[in-house]
């Protein structure tokens, strides 16, 4: 058998296949350490959705048991609305659900103006402030708030 030997102005090739099976193998360990990389970002991210699909399964379960709770006809069965949180379990995760009733509150958009007075005096930090308070003192005249307001003490509240 003869051996085939090439070379160019004193180079030989001899080593060529070597340093060839090398770079292959560089390369071939690139792609799969992308390959790698990727599956593992991927198995995270599909593991959030995963948590985040169970999370919103709970949260609507917990709302549909709220709402068939509220609208059971028997009284002594139906859940009360004054921010008891009665509990109950769901796939293992026990859930407890506060229900407040909305009719209680005053819409400050829709309210009557001695409502609203009323409110206000009823909290004790509030302090109003009348266009001769010092804060409006530095104030040019259209700068002043046109509608009237009070402070503590002028015998308005």
């Amino acid at each position: 058998m003869t051996r085939l030997r090439c070379s160019v102005v004193g180079v030989s090739w001899v080593g060529l296949p070597v340093i060839s099976a090398l770079w292959g193998l560089g390369l071939l360990t690139a792609i799969s350490l992308s390959l790698l990389w990727s599956g593992n970002v991927s198995y995270g991210l599909v593991r959030i959705h995963v948590e985040t699909a169970r999370a919103n399964a709970i949260a609507g379960a917990a709302v549909n048991q709220a709402v068939t709770a509220l609208l059971d006809p028997r009284p002594e069965q139906r859940w009360r609305t004054d921010c008891a949180a009665p509990s109950f379990d769901f796939d293992g995760i026990m859930i407890e659900i506060s229900i407040q009733d909305e009719l209680g509150k005053v819409d400050l958009n829709q309210a009557e103006a001695p409502l609203l007075l009323g409110l206000l005096k009823s909290w004790p930090r509030l302090r109003f402030r009348n266009p001769a308070c010092r804060q409006n003192r530095g104030l040019e005249e259209h700068e002043r708030p046109q509608e009237p307001q009070w402070c503590e003490g002028s015998g308005l509240l």
